[in-house]
């Protein structure tokens, strides 16, 4: 399964991939995939981890960090190489609306006679959009947040009436 785009809004997850056609084994599908269904927490840190990288890449000061929060990654491949270009966002204090920013697009590492890696993303940014792929095929794959389930039958407040009312009796 390859992982072409990422992309969070409020309160929903978005995920395009490729897959193997069963059918076919020349071509592959390419599905999205968009749910209300709260992801790990580890999808989350893993978008966090890459508002350093992203400050870096836009040549922006540390301190502009504060607000920021990445939105999505998309994939592409061009000559056998693979980039990523990042989607954040800035809340404004003047502003109701955000900033909207993209990082220009970026190797992810540099193959081949051409491959200076100069222009190639930071490693912890490497790092952390694997961690972010590999979140995203979980949630695909079905793993999303485990929300606390009550197992006593009620909640505390009908536990209180409980009492009182065999107090009274």
């Amino acid at each position: 399964m390859k992982i072409i785009s990422i992309r969070t809004t409020k309160g929903s997850l978005t995920i395009k991939y490729e897959n193997p056609n069963p059918n076919n084994p020349d071509h592959t599908d390419v599905v999205t995939i968009t749910s209300e269904d709260d992801p790990r927490p580890e999808l989350f840190t893993a978008l966090d981890e890459l508002v350093s990288p992203v400050l870096e890449i836009l040549e922006f000061d540390s301190s502009y960090g504060d607000g920021l929060t990445v939105t999505g990654v998309m994939f592409s491949e061009k000559k056998s190489r693979e980039f990523a270009t990042i989607s954040c966002k800035k809340t404004l204090i003047n502003s109701n609306a955000p900033l909207n920013l993209c990082t220009p697009t970026k190797p992810l590492a540099s193959t081949g006679e051409e491959a200076t890696g100069e222009d190639d993303l930071p490693e912890d940014c490497v790092a952390a959009l694997a961690e972010l792929r590999d979140e995203a095929r979980r949630f695909i794959r079905g793993e999303r947040m485990q929300e606390e389930i009550d197992f006593s039958g009620g909640s505390e407040e009908d536990e209180g009436e409980e009492e009182e009312s065999g107090e009274e009796g």
